[in-house]
């Protein structure tokens, strides 16, 4: 094998792949009666969906039309009422098919960055090795969870490539990181433990 090929290559060819065994799942519980796809939509999820109905149509966060609800990542919660905001009241399926394929397009993204940053870093090998857990059953499973994780994983992944730069740290890069920690503990608000644990790594070793 080429290795300057497959540098090139490699992390795309990875991503593409974890893209088609997302979407082959994805048309599996899309085309199965409701009882099955409820199955792999865990109770949060519909949280999700009742709530950003509400702040759609009332313009506050609510799960029953009156109280106030908290208890969700902002980044996701927004995402989906402004879907709710521009699409109407869709159907829950509807929203499975809409979420689930951003998820798949997202997290396929995701491979490809960290992929790509592994590659630099350790090479072919490297490469394969930290993009392999994302082929895992636990991974395959947060693209029809219709939950917030994939957002998580792409603010991760655009993390540790910006940390990955050899190159000093400049003001934009500094801005750039701060932002991407900003938007990641949107996306979920414990987010501050990767930073923080690689920091953390950083000074022990």
């Amino acid at each position: 094998m080429n290795p300057t090929r497959y540098a090139q290559w490699g992390p795309l060819a990875l991503a593409c792949a974890l893209a088609v065994l997302m979407a082959v799942r994805i048309a599996h519980f899309a085309a199965a009666p409701d009882a099955t796809l409820i199955g792999v939509i865990p109770d949060d999820a519909f949280y999700y969906m009742q709530m950003a109905r509400h702040w759609a149509d009332q313009g506050k966060w609510t799960f029953d039309g009156q109280a106030p609800a908290t208890g969700f990542h902002l980044f996701y919660g927004y995402g989906l009422g402004l879907l709710y905001r521009m699409f109407g009241d869709l159907d829950w399926r509807a929203m499975f098919l809409v979420v689930s394929s951003c998820a798949a397009f997202v997290i396929a993204l995701s491979a490809w960055l960290l992929g790509r940053t592994a590659m630099r870093c350790w090479g072919p090998f490297g490469a394969a090795l930290v993009v392999a857990p994302l082929f895992s059953s636990a991974c395959l499973t947060q693209a029809t969870a219709m939950m917030e994780s994939w957002l998580v994983l792409l603010m991760a992944a655009l993390l540790i490539a910006q940390l990955a730069e050899p190159h000093a740290p400049k003001w934009s890069t500094m801005a750039l990181l701060l932002g991407t920690g900003m938007a990641g503990s949107l996306a979920r608000s414990d987010f501050g433990m990767l930073p923080g644990g690689l920091m953390l790594a950083g000074v022990v070793f």
